[in-house]
């Protein structure tokens, strides 16, 4: 999703999964990342690749958001590459053959579909190169917290983003982005928390 021409993640916490707005916005989303997924094993094919669609909706599975993690693991059960990472190295990076851009909603759309489902929204993993009024936009449409404990974020970049939570009210989380299918996504399960504060504060509000 975008804020002004920027790309960023969000994460929701404490909704109501059945909500209908959950449920309208999710059914869009689903089709779109759908599109994408079939026009990138389209482009697959046309590089002497086949895939079978078995496989990869079996990897899909019922997962809301199908996409390269899915694919990249049929091809690798497929014996098209040999690894996970290699099906990005070859085929899925964005400067690869079969990569097809990701399709673009607001952000401050999937602000509003949170808090009418009862949730909470929070900034993921901002990094170092957030603009300052990627951060403002976001703020003033309502974002509850940002994601400041991340395993790449050094001790000053975590300080930088608990201090724009402490001025402006939010909550402060944090968070691995562990999504599995990786040596490096498996490592980092569990390796970064909150404080019992920061963690008392994000209960009572998000859950």
């Amino acid at each position: 999703m975008e804020v002004d021409n920027h790309s960023v993640h969000l994460l929701g916490y404490g909704f109501d999964p059945e909500h209908p707005a959950v449920a309208e916005y999710l059914s869009d989303f689903t089709r779109r990342r759908r599109e994408r997924l079939d026009q990138m094993i389209d482009r697959l094919t046309e590089n002497g690749v086949e895939v079978s669609s078995e496989a990869v909706d079996r990897h899909v599975g019922t997962s809301a958001a199908p996409g390269r993690p899915h694919l990249a693991r049929a091809l690798v059960e497929e014996e098209h590459v040999d690894s996970y990472e290699a099906a990005f190295e070859q085929y899925l990076d964005a400067d690869r053959p079969a990569y097809v851009s990701a399709p673009t909603q607001p952000a401050t759309e999937a602000i509003d579909v949170l808090h009418a489902a009862g949730g909470v929204a929070v900034l993921a993993h901002p990094g170092q190169w957030m603009p300052g009024s990627v951060l403002t936009a976001l703020r003033k449409h309502g974002l509850d917290g940002i994601e400041c404990h991340f395993p790449s974020h050094p001790d000053y970049l975590v300080d930088y983003y608990k201090n724009i939570c402490h001025s402006h009210d939010l909550l402060v989380t944090g968070g691995s982005d562990y999504h599995g299918g990786s040596d490096v996504d498996d490592t980092a399960l569990g390796t970064v928390g909150l404080t019992v504060s920061q963690w008392e504060r994000f209960r009572k509000s998000a859950l």
